[in-house]
C-alpha cells in the first residue's frame, strides 16, 4: 500500500486522503472529482465563505432543538458574538498567517480537504495528493 505522504494531521495513501487531525475524516481518491488550491487573497482562488466561527450557529440550532420559543430571543446575541468572535481572529492572523487550502468535489458536495498556514507542509500535502490521484487513475485501469 503506497503512502504519499504522512504526518500527525493528514495521511495520503493510493485509495484515500485521510484527514487525522483535529476531526478524523476519510475521503476516497475514487470519490474525489476536482481538486483546487484555495489561497485566500489570490485574485484567481476561490476564497471559502467560513473557515472560523461556527459556534454560534451551532449554539443557535441546539437551541432551537431545545426551546423554539426562546430561540428567537437568543438568535441576535449569538449572531453578534459569532461575527465578533470571527473578526477578533481573522485579525489576529489574517494578515500575518495566509492560509493554503485543498478544496474538492466529493460525491457532489464541495468540502474542505485541508488547510494550513505553512506553504512548505501545503506544498508537500498538494503535491502528494497529485501524486496518489495520478497512481490512483492509472492503476484503476
Amino acid at each position: 500500500m503506497p503512502t504519499f505522504y504522512r504526518s500527525n494531521t493528514v495521511c495520503i495513501t493510493h485509495r484515500s486522503f485521510q484527514v487525522l487531525s483535529p476531526d478524523p475524516v476519510i475521503h476516497e481518491l475514487g470519490d474525489l472529482t476536482s481538486v483546487w488550491v484555495v489561497i485566500p487573497g489570490a485574485s484567481r482562488g476561490r476564497v471559502p465563505v467560513r473557515i472560523f466561527g461556527c459556534g454560534a450557529p451551532a449554539a443557535l440550532a441546539a437551541l432551537l432543538a431545545a426551546s423554539p420559543d426562546r430561540a428567537v430571543d437568543w438568535a441576535f446575541p449569538l449572531l453578534v458574538v459569532g461575527v465578533t468572535a470571527t473578526l477578533m481572529v481573522r485579525s489576529k492572523i489574517g494578515p500575518s498567517l495566509p492560509l493554503y487550502g485543498l478544496m474538492a468535489m466529493c460525491s457532489g458536495a464541495e468540502i474542505c480537504l485541508y488547510f494550513t498556514s505553512d506553504p512548505v507542509e501545503f506544498g508537500q500535502v498538494r503535491r502528494a495528493l497529485q501524486r496518489a490521484i495520478e497512481w490512483y487513475e492509472d492503476t484503476a485501469r
